[in-house]
């Protein structure tokens, strides 16, 4: 049975060696690229680069974050996030893998984000939405 992420949690936190973590994990410790979880995306959201490009409103930028020749910013990321069209715990999980941070519900910029995930909203209602709060939209 895979650990979950508070598990791990608390495993890090008892543990005396960080290799003898390593080795007792070592089954639920993820080995994956950013640019690999994107083509994985790919496959589980049945999308194309092009429609999620679409979809975030990203430019050809995209195909950089697919290669793996670069890492995005974090407001690149929130655009994948909308491009594949993710719920909020999956925009999460992506953010994460980005190494971009979460959204943090107590900022009121990402709560607006987090609502906008959870409604479904595309990147350009939702910029329209951060744009009528008075905050910075996403590109």
């Amino acid at each position: 049975m895979a650990k979950d992420t508070e598990e791990l949690l608390n495993d890090i936190q008892s543990a005396e060696d960080i290799d003898a973590y390593f080795e007792e994990n070592e089954k639920h410790l993820l080995d994956l690229s950013f640019s690999e979880y994107l083509k994985l995306m790919l496959k589980q959201k049945s999308k194309t680069i092009v429609e999620v490009q679409r979809g975030g409103r990203l430019t050809n930028y995209i195909y950089e974050l697919f290669s793996g020749d670069k890492m995005p910013t974090r407001n690149t990321a929130l655009q994948l996030c909308f491009g594949f069209e993710l719920k909020p715990d999956e925009a999460q999980r992506l953010l994460r893998m980005a190494k971009a941070g979460a959204l943090y519900a107590k900022d009121r910029r990402d709560a607006v984000l987090l609502f906008a995930l959870k409604e479904r909203l595309n990147c350009a209602a939702a910029n329209d939405l951060l744009e009528a709060k008075g905050m910075e939209c996403l590109p």
